[in-house]
Formats: structure tokens, C-alpha cells, sequence
């Protein structure tokens, strides 16, 4: 620390000088940009806000043009996949949520930019132990000099929290097209299984129908007259219970797009683009492995944690170097114009941020350790998931080609009972046990679209319709 002081015996001078710094120190603290503005959580307007959001307001369908979706009929009737994730990216609050999040990364690289302020101080000071009474005013200001590599290191940090939380942004954008696509193959299988249990039940209904006249006759036991009605029972039970299961598959569908469920009541859902990955052809796991290394927005949150953890190591290493803090100042000493400059900094002598850059490195070290473990886990788990899609795929083949047979055994009987070779009670039995082989088909085929999906997931590489997920994360 150096200290200079300065006389001069100008009274009217010191007054003026004081006069001027004191005005100017005022203009400076009338410089104020914000004014506080209360804005209290109103829970009934939000609530109103709610309920006012409607799928086919012009805003939406602008947001539809903007990310070029057809739009064949307005209001959608037809809602795909595609059109469920635009609206979900425009309703869901979810995502303003992480929007909030960016904002506040980028007000805080603001801060990290700044430079700091100047303290003023205004020492004022009456010692009287005479009897008389000395006295001196002044105004004493305090200048902060930071190191250039510790600011640079303070703004590195910033900006990589900030890319962090727009990677956060662009993973929540994924994650609801990724929750709108296993949704969808669920309420889609919901929908299919309803239909096959119809056409399964009106088939056992006139199997019943055959039966009783065929008892009457003596022909058929009471036992098989009651196994048919017990099946049939089942049959409705399930049926009613399928019920259920479409309307809560409906309805977690609609949840994730940010609407309500009633304001699709007069519209329906398309399931094509979820059957195109049954014919899609999938890259093999070495190029899946690829993409999941290259795209997976976890990964590269991690690389930006990273960066920020280096940001912090720096800013550690910079802080070694102590800042500089010159006070210049001018004091009215009854008469004696004064003014000094005072400089200090501190002085490493207890430690010198060595607890700090240890922690900082151990920080680093513990990150490194965490990536290598999320990599290996992730090629671990789509090896898994790979193998599970091919066993699933080759199940479903198999599968087509025996309901192929029995496709075929139908028609010839349906022949036969033309020809008057069988009678209507076979033919029934044998529809039935197609109506059966259907269903055991449509769990398997189901079980490849979830398999295909779960690919997606950990991937992160859209099978299908992945043009609309790059689209929104570009324009946002």
C-alpha cells in the first residue's frame, strides 16, 4: 500500500471542487434504467389463460406456417405427430420454463462482463478534546482494477453456463417429441386392440347363436355351450376395461401438448407416421453408436458443464494474482485543501486460493470420471436396446408369415362353406382363430414401434419426422 497526501491552503477551491464532485455523483445515481414493478401470481387468471388456449387460433397457425407445416384443413382435424409436437412447442408451459432459464443465463454473462463499480465514501469527523473544535469533510472514492485473465475467466464461465441451459432447452424440446411419440404408439395400440376385440366379440356372439340351435338339437354339450359363453363374458370385461385404457392413453397424449383434453373432442389422431418405422430402415449399431456420441443433448450438456468447471479452474488460477484498489480522495481540513491516493491489494499470506484450485481440480477430475461412465453406459444400453429391436423385428416376420397361413387357411375354407363342404359353425371357428392370431400380432407389432422408439430415445435421432425437431430448436 502507498499513501500521498497533498496541501493547499485554498479554502474556496476545496468548496468548489466538493461542490462539483458532489453534483456529479448525483447526475450518475439519477442514471437509473429500472423501476421496480409488482407482478403478484394471480392463480384465477392463470387459470382463465388455461382454459383460453385453443388449437385453432391464427397465432398457432402462423407457428404452423413458420416451421412449414401443410396444413390441408384449418382448424387440424387430423392431428399426426408432427402437428402434436409444434403444438406442444407452442402450448406447453413447460417450455417457457426453460425459456425463463436462458434469460437468466444470459443475464448472468451480463454480470460476469461487468466491471465493478467505484465506492465513494464521504468522511466527516469532529474531535473537540481541547475544548475547541476541529473538523474535516471530504469525498474518497474506491477504484477496483481486477486482473484481465480473472474477467475473462468470470465471462468464459458465464457463457458456458448459458450454452448449457440452451442445450437444457433443445433436450426439453426432444423430450416432448420423444413422449408425444411413445404416447402415440400406446394409444394407437389402445385403439387397434378395441377394434380386434369387437370384431372378436360379434364373432363369438354368432359362434353362441350356432351353438344354442345346435343344442337344442343335441348336437353340442352344455360344457362347450358354457366355455363359449364364459369367453364371451371375458370378452366383455375386456372390452370394457379397454375403454379405460384408450381414454387415459388419450389423455396422456393431450397433456404433453400443453392443451386440454376437450378441445380435441371433435378431432382425431393419425398413426401413420408411427407405422412407417415397421418399414424404416434403421442404420446399424456402429452408425446408431455414431449418432448417439455425436447428438445426444446430454452429452453435450456435459461438454458445456466441462467448459464451465475449466472457466472455473482459470478463475482460480487468476485469483494467484491479487487485484488492485486505488482510493483517490479529497478532504477539507479546516482550510487545507488535502487530497490523497491510497492503493492496496491483498496480500497472500495465510493461503493463496490453493484450497480453492485443489477443489477446482478435483472438480474436473470428477467430471471426466462421470462422462467416461455416462458413455459407457449409454453404448452398453443401446447394445441392449439394438439386440431388442433385431430380436423384435425378426419375431414380427415370423409372426406375418404364420398369420399369412392362416390367412389362407380362412379363404379355403370360406371356399369350402361356398361349396357347401363345412358348414358356417367352422367357418366361424376358423375367423375367430384368425381374429386371435391378429391380436397376438398386433402386441408384437407393438412391441417393435416401442423398440424402434426406444431406439429414438436413446439415440436421440428421430426414425421419422426428426426434420421438425431440428426446425423448432433453430428458429427458437
Amino acid at each position: 500500500m502507498f499513501y500521498l497526501i497533498y496541501k493547499k491552503n485554498n479554502a474556496t477551491t476545496a468548496l468548489f471542487k466538493i461542490c462539483l464532485i458532489l453534483s456529479t455523483a448525483l447526475v450518475i445515481s439519477g442514471c437509473i434504467k429500472h423501476a421496480y414493478v409488482s407482478e403478484p401470481v394471480d392463480t384465477q387468471q392463470n387459470y382463465t389463460d388455461i382454459l383460453l388456449k385453443q388449437h385453432d387460433s391464427q397465432e398457432f397457425k402462423q407457428f404452423l406456417e413458420q416451421h412449414q407445416y401443410t396444413i390441408k384443413n384449418w382448424p387440424i382435424t387430423l392431428w399426426d405427430l408432427k402437428a402434436l409436437t409444434l403444438a406442444a412447442v407452442y402450448f406447453n408451459p413447460e417450455i417457457n420454463v426453460v425459456l425463463a432459464e436462458v434469460e437468466v443465463g444470459k443475464a448472468m454473462e451480463v454480470i460476469a462482463g461487468q466491471r465493478t463499480n467505484p465506492s465513494v465514501n464521504l468522511p466527516l469527523e469532529n474531535y473537540s478534546p481541547s475544548g475547541d473544535s476541529p473538523w474535516f469533510t471530504g469525498l474518497v472514492f474506491d477504484f477496483l482494477f481486477e486482473r484481465k485473465e480473472k474477467r475473462m475467466a468470470m465471462v468464459e464461465q458465464a457463457k458456458a453456463k448459458r450454452n448449457a441451459v440452451e442445450i437444457k432447452l433443445q433436450n426439453k424440446i426432444w423430450s416432448i417429441y420423444s413422449n408425444l411419440h411413445s404416447n402415440l404408439i400406446e394409444y394407437f395400440f389402445a385403439i387397434k386392440q378395441k377394434e380386434m376385440l369387437l370384431s372378436q366379440s360379434a364373432l363369438l356372439k354368432e359362434n353362441l347363436g350356432l351353438l344354442n340351435r345346435r343344442k337344442e338339437l343335441g348336437q353340442v354339450s352344455q360344457f362347450e355351450l358354457s366355455r363359449v359363453r364364459l369367453e364371451l363374458q371375458q370378452l366383455r370385461l375386456q372390452l370394457a376395461s379397454q375403454n379405460y385404457l384408450i381414454n387415459d392413453a388419450f389423455h396422456n397424449l393431450i397433456a404433453i401438448t400443453g392443451l386440454l383434453a376437450d378441445k380435441f373432442n371433435q378431432t382425431s389422431i393419425q398413426f401413420d407416421s408411427v407405422q412407417e418405422s415397421l418399414t424404416a430402415q434403421l442404420p446399424d449399431e456402429m452408425q446408431l453408436r455414431k449418432e448417439l456420441l455425436n447428438n445426444r443433448f446430454d452429452i453435450k450438456l456435459k461438454l458445456k458443464e466441462y467448459e464451465a468447471l475449466e472457466a472455473n479452474l482459470k478463475l482460480n488460477i487468476a485469483k494467484q494474482y491479487p487485484d488492485l484498489n486505488l482510493s483517490p480522495g479529497f478532504i477539507f481540513d479546516q482550510g487545507q485543501n488535502v487530497w490523497s491516493i491510497t492503493a492496496s491489494w491483498v496480500l497472500p499470506i495465510f493461503h493463496n486460493h490453493e484450497g480453492e484450485i485443489e477443489q477446482a481440480l478435483a472438480k474436473r477430475k470428477q467430471m471426466q470420471a462421470e462422462f467416461i461412465a455416462m458413455q459407457t453406459n449409454l453404448i452398453n444400453d443401446l447394445s441392449r436396446k439394438h439386440q431388442n429391436y433385431t430380436d423384435k423385428i425378426a419375431s414380427f416376420e415370423s409372426s406375418m408369415a404364420l398369420l399369412g397361413e392362416l390367412e389362407d387357411r380362412s379363404i379355403q375354407i370360406k371356399k369350402q362353406f361356398d361349396l357347401g363342404y363345412t358348414d358356417q359353425l367352422s367357418l366361424i371357428q376358423v375367423k375367430l382363430e384368425l381374429e386371435k392370431a391378429k391380436q397376438a400380432v398386433l402386441a408384437i407389432k407393438v412391441g417393435v414401434l416401442r423398440a424402434v422408439e426406444e431406439l429414438e430415445r436413446i439415440t436421440q435421432v428421430p426414425i421419422h419426422d426428426g426434420g421438425i425437431v431440428k426446425q423448432v430448436i433453430q428458429k427458437l
